[in-house]
């Protein structure tokens, strides 16, 4: 009959009419931005994800039955792993800094501001840069931490500048769409016994990671700016699978 059985394609929000609009016009500026006076090379990305003491090869484990067999049954995993979250700052040449927050801990805006601090002291031991006296872009989401005025105030007195972000837009995120994949994909079926094991791996992960490959997941940026406008603000991942695995 012509047709192909596929998985569905994920998409991580319902976007308004709004939300695509306002994407679109975020991307335009980035662009116009870019080719004036270019900032990738001088732009910090940040992102925040969950990483696991437990991971398993998959979440869904088949197996070959006869006919009236019953399924082989497993025990349920505990439904509260242990899990940190992970924020990574990082740029064109790798990790600045790494940051696994405590057990039974939350960011706030204070804690944020403080991972700024350690930012600009850090930036300035690996990159030789007075970020006092140079401008420094930082692209991260629009996470109330993120966004509060204790934030904004910390990162004027930093020197740092704010890239726009589109709201629910993981794609055009390169922690999101480049980073945390291979990252994750490097711990399944690894057992930790502890967040400073899990860090060490990750740590360890990053640097056998040669400079290109972070410059490779920057440099994607504006291809990525340029398919939001083409799809009139729609998700496009699905369309980039091949060319950005």
């Amino acid at each position: 009959m012509g047709k192909r059985y596929l998985v569905n394609a994920w998409v991580p929000h319902e976007l308004t009419g709004a939300q695509k609009t306002r994407r679109m016009e975020i991307c335009e500026e980035l662009i116009s931005k870019e080719q004036q006076t270019p900032f990738l090379h001088h732009m910090i990305t940040m992102d925040e994800s969950w990483i696991y003491w437990e991971n398993s090869d998959s979440y869904h484990h088949r197996s070959w039955r006869g006919a009236g067999d019953q399924p082989i049954t497993e025990v349920r995993k505990s439904l509260t792993p242990k899990k940190h979250l992970l924020s990574v700052f990082w740029d064109s040449k790798g990790v600045i800094l790494m940051d696994v927050l405590s057990a039974n801990q939350t960011i706030t805006a204070e804690y944020y501001s403080h991972l700024l601090e350690r930012l600009k002291s850090l930036y300035r031991i690996k990159r030789c840069r007075n970020m006092a006296v140079n401008e420094t872009y930082l692209q991260h989401d629009n996470a109330r931490p993120h966004t509060a005025a204790v934030t904004v105030a910390k990162m004027q007195s930093l020197n740092l500048i704010r890239i726009p972000h589109p709201p629910y837009s993981p794609d055009l995120a390169p922690s999101d769409f480049y980073l945390f994949r291979p990252m994750k994909c490097s711990m399944k079926g690894k057992s930790f016994s502890s967040a400073e094991e899990v860090q060490q791996h990750i740590e360890s992960w990053c640097d056998d990671k040669p400079r290109r490959f972070f410059a490779d997941g920057i440099n994607k940026l504006p291809r990525r700016w340029r398919k939001c406008i083409e799809h009139r603000g729609e998700y496009f991942d699905h369309m980039l699978e091949e060319d950005e695995s």
